[in-house]
Protein backbone atom coordinates (compact mmCIF):
# COMPACT_ATOMS: atom_id res chain seq x y z
CA UNK A 1 0.00 0.00 0.00
CA UNK A 2 2.70 2.67 0.74
CA UNK A 3 4.39 1.39 -2.42
CA UNK A 4 1.45 2.69 -4.25
CA UNK A 5 0.97 6.05 -2.50
CA UNK A 6 4.66 6.55 -3.31
CA UNK A 7 4.23 5.77 -6.75
CA UNK A 8 1.21 7.94 -6.77
CA UNK A 9 2.69 10.57 -4.92
CA UNK A 10 5.92 11.33 -7.30
CA UNK A 11 3.56 10.86 -10.19
CA UNK A 12 1.54 13.28 -8.86
CA UNK A 13 5.34 15.43 -8.19
CA UNK A 14 6.17 15.25 -12.25
CA UNK A 15 3.07 15.74 -13.42
CA UNK A 16 2.94 19.31 -11.34
CA UNK A 17 6.18 19.31 -12.17
CA UNK A 18 6.38 19.45 -15.70
CA UNK A 19 3.12 21.65 -15.48
CA UNK A 20 4.98 24.48 -14.55
CA UNK A 21 7.72 23.57 -16.74
CA UNK A 22 5.52 24.11 -19.73
CA UNK A 23 4.12 27.05 -18.53
CA UNK A 24 7.34 28.75 -18.10
CA UNK A 25 8.09 28.66 -21.40
CA UNK A 26 8.42 32.16 -22.76
CA UNK A 27 8.16 33.14 -27.09
CA UNK A 28 9.11 36.42 -28.81
CA UNK A 29 8.64 37.12 -32.34
CA UNK A 30 10.79 39.96 -34.07
CA UNK A 31 10.87 41.00 -37.89
CA UNK A 32 14.28 40.94 -38.82
CA UNK A 33 13.81 41.92 -42.40
CA UNK A 34 11.83 45.65 -41.12
CA UNK A 35 15.28 45.56 -38.31
CA UNK A 36 17.59 45.43 -41.33
CA UNK A 37 15.40 47.95 -43.18
CA UNK A 38 15.88 50.53 -40.64
CA UNK A 39 19.31 49.93 -39.32
CA UNK A 40 21.72 52.87 -40.63
CA UNK A 41 24.87 50.11 -40.85
CA UNK A 42 22.56 48.11 -43.47
CA UNK A 43 21.44 51.33 -45.66
CA UNK A 44 25.61 52.60 -45.93
CA UNK A 45 25.83 48.45 -46.56
CA UNK A 46 23.21 48.87 -49.73
CA UNK A 47 24.73 52.18 -50.95
CA UNK A 48 27.60 50.79 -51.60
CA UNK A 49 26.78 47.44 -53.09
CA UNK A 50 25.20 49.46 -55.42
CA UNK A 51 28.16 51.75 -56.03
CA UNK A 52 30.26 48.47 -56.63
CA UNK A 53 27.53 46.69 -58.23
CA UNK A 54 26.87 49.40 -61.13
CA UNK A 55 30.49 49.68 -61.41
CA UNK A 56 30.72 46.59 -62.45
CA UNK A 57 27.86 46.28 -64.79
CA UNK A 58 29.14 49.10 -66.40
CA UNK A 59 32.18 47.38 -67.36
CA UNK A 60 30.02 44.86 -68.93
CA UNK A 61 27.63 46.38 -70.76
CA UNK A 62 30.83 48.32 -72.53
CA UNK A 63 32.18 44.87 -73.48
CA UNK A 64 28.55 44.21 -74.95
CA UNK A 65 28.42 47.40 -77.09
CA UNK A 66 32.20 46.91 -78.31
CA UNK A 67 30.58 43.21 -79.15
CA UNK A 68 27.60 44.58 -80.71
CA UNK A 69 29.73 46.69 -82.45
CA UNK A 70 31.85 44.21 -84.29
CA UNK A 71 28.62 41.83 -84.87
CA UNK A 72 27.40 44.47 -87.02
CA UNK A 73 30.87 45.32 -89.15
CA UNK A 74 30.98 41.64 -89.35
CA UNK A 75 27.57 41.65 -91.24
CA UNK A 76 28.28 44.49 -92.90
CA UNK A 77 31.09 42.74 -94.82
CA UNK A 78 29.36 39.62 -94.92
CA UNK A 79 26.13 41.56 -96.91
CA UNK A 80 28.83 43.16 -98.97
CA UNK A 81 30.59 40.00 -99.90
CA UNK A 82 33.82 41.38 -98.81
CA UNK A 83 34.67 38.44 -96.92
CA UNK A 84 36.48 35.26 -98.07
CA UNK A 85 34.37 31.92 -96.46
CA UNK A 86 37.45 31.34 -94.52
CA UNK A 87 37.39 34.72 -93.24
CA UNK A 88 34.17 34.33 -92.29
CA UNK A 89 34.71 31.47 -90.16
CA UNK A 90 37.39 33.21 -88.69
CA UNK A 91 35.29 36.34 -87.39
CA UNK A 92 32.62 33.97 -86.45
CA UNK A 93 35.43 32.14 -84.09
CA UNK A 94 36.37 35.29 -82.64
CA UNK A 95 32.91 36.52 -82.27
CA UNK A 96 32.02 33.11 -80.31
CA UNK A 97 35.09 33.55 -78.20
CA UNK A 98 34.46 37.42 -77.26
CA UNK A 99 30.39 36.20 -77.16
CA UNK A 100 31.96 32.99 -74.23
CA UNK A 101 34.24 36.25 -72.45
CA UNK A 102 31.13 38.18 -71.85
CA UNK A 103 29.32 35.92 -70.88
CA UNK A 104 31.95 34.65 -67.93
CA UNK A 105 32.18 38.03 -67.18
CA UNK A 106 28.50 38.15 -66.14
CA UNK A 107 29.03 35.03 -64.09
CA UNK A 108 32.41 36.28 -62.14
CA UNK A 109 29.83 39.47 -61.29
CA UNK A 110 27.54 37.63 -60.09
CA UNK A 111 29.71 35.94 -58.37
CA UNK A 112 31.43 39.09 -57.04
CA UNK A 113 28.45 40.88 -56.14
CA UNK A 114 27.26 38.19 -53.92
CA UNK A 115 30.84 37.76 -52.17
CA UNK A 116 30.50 41.71 -51.60
CA UNK A 117 26.98 41.71 -50.10
CA UNK A 118 27.85 39.23 -47.61
CA UNK A 119 31.10 40.65 -46.51
CA UNK A 120 28.97 43.72 -45.68
CA UNK A 121 26.32 42.36 -44.06
CA UNK A 122 27.99 39.15 -42.39
CA UNK A 123 29.29 41.61 -39.52
CA UNK A 124 26.05 42.99 -39.28
CA UNK A 125 23.41 40.23 -39.09
CA UNK A 126 26.33 38.47 -36.30
CA UNK A 127 25.95 41.82 -34.48
CA UNK A 128 21.69 41.28 -34.38
CA UNK A 129 22.08 37.76 -33.80
CA UNK A 130 24.14 38.21 -30.88
CA UNK A 131 22.12 40.95 -29.72
CA UNK A 132 18.66 38.74 -29.63
CA UNK A 133 20.22 35.70 -28.36
CA UNK A 134 21.10 38.16 -25.61
CA UNK A 135 17.90 39.31 -24.92
CA UNK A 136 16.04 36.02 -24.97
CA UNK A 137 18.78 34.88 -22.66
CA UNK A 138 18.29 37.79 -20.19
CA UNK A 139 14.29 37.46 -20.31
CA UNK A 140 14.11 33.85 -20.45
CA UNK A 141 12.77 33.31 -24.22
CA UNK A 142 12.62 29.78 -25.15
CA UNK A 143 12.35 30.86 -28.79
CA UNK A 144 12.66 33.53 -30.43
CA UNK A 145 11.08 33.52 -34.12
CA UNK A 146 11.36 35.58 -37.16
CA UNK A 147 7.87 37.13 -38.30
CA UNK A 148 9.69 38.65 -41.36
CA UNK A 149 9.52 35.07 -43.17
CA UNK A 150 6.39 34.42 -44.92
CA UNK A 151 4.92 31.08 -43.87
CA UNK A 152 7.50 30.31 -41.00
CA UNK A 153 5.37 30.03 -38.10
CA UNK A 154 1.86 28.72 -38.80
CA UNK A 155 0.52 28.33 -35.18
CA UNK A 156 1.97 30.44 -32.23
CA UNK A 157 -0.11 31.65 -28.68
CA UNK A 158 0.62 35.20 -28.18
CA UNK A 159 4.07 36.00 -27.89
CA UNK A 160 6.01 38.71 -26.80
CA UNK A 161 7.56 41.06 -29.85
CA UNK A 162 11.14 42.12 -29.16
CA UNK A 163 11.99 44.37 -32.22
CA UNK A 164 12.01 47.47 -30.18
CA UNK A 165 14.63 46.03 -27.49
CA UNK A 166 16.77 44.92 -30.32
CA UNK A 167 16.69 48.19 -32.47
CA UNK A 168 17.72 49.64 -28.69
CA UNK A 169 20.26 47.99 -28.29
CA UNK A 170 21.41 48.27 -31.69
Amino acid sequence: MRTIFRISFFAFLLILGSFSVAQAQKYAHTNLGNLLAELPEVKAADAELETFSTQQTKKGEEMVKAFQAKVANAQTQIDGGGWSPARIQEEQTKLAQEEQKIRQYEQEVVAAIQQKRQELLGPILVKIESTIKTIAEEEGYVMVFDTGIVNAILFAKESEDITEKVRARL
